[in-house]
């Protein structure tokens, strides 16, 4: 049997934690972006309509009050007009650097922003719609709460990748006949280490704690 020395289980787990906790593959998940009406964030693309990139405190009456979110700085807003297709906004980012057959989590932030002051009916319930590796996911539908009370939530979703790159596409949902808002940052697709690599990088953690003892 091969003894293997505790620097090298070390250096092992160092090099697992590495490729197993890997950065997060999307680009620009922040949403970070000069503030401007009628264009999303760098890195994402409009597929439909166009969407905003909103700061904290809301942009010429739109997202008024918006509080920043956990991610902070500019988010991305979408608008639904409630009458089906037309008048949504969808966005989307080819996210590159998956391993087909690998489990990932994705995870965001959201919240219903709404448009008060703009004499639109864009303050209706709202729910958003995330779809990659031909999944597809949905929030629940959260109201309006009102200028200065707007809330963020926390979304994560599993999923296995079944190609190197794969389309990941956000769509708001409002309610018919009810226009809404929503908001979106703070997005991350992160590799769900197998249970192997967790039990090894349990184990390395385990030597570094008896080496410090």
């Amino acid at each position: 049997m091969m003894i293997v020395p505790n620097r090298c289980i070390s250096v092992l787990a160092a090099m697992m934690f590495a490729s197993t906790a890997s950065a997060n593959l999307v680009f620009n998940g922040s949403m970070t972006g000069d503030p401007i009406i009628g264009s999303p964030p760098p890195g994402w693309t409009p597929i439909q309509a166009d969407g905003d990139t909103i700061p904290p405190g809301g942009l010429n009456a739109w997202a008024t009050g918006m509080p920043a979110s956990p991610d902070g700085g500019t988010f991305l807003a979408l608008l639904h007009n409630g009458l089906g297709i037309e008048g949504k906004d969808v966005v989307s980012q080819v996210v590159n650097g998956f391993t087909p057959g690998e489990s990932y989590t994705v995870s965001l932030f959201y919240s219903n922003a709404g448009l008060p002051l703009l004499g639109s009916p864009y303050t209706g319930p709202i729910r958003l719609e995330t779809s990659i590796a031909g999944n597809s996911f949905s929030t629940p539908s959260i109201n309006f709460l009102g200028i200065g009370a707007q809330q963020w939530f926390l979304a994560q979703y599993n999923f296995v990748a079944t190609a190197a790159s794969q389309a990941l596409i956000f769509e708001p949902f409002a309610g018919t006949g009810e226009g809404g808002a929503i908001g979106i940052d703070g997005v991350s697709i992160d590799l769900i280490p197998t249970p192997g690599a967790a039990a090894l990088l349990g184990l390395g953690g385990l030597v570094i704690a008896r080496r410090r003892r």
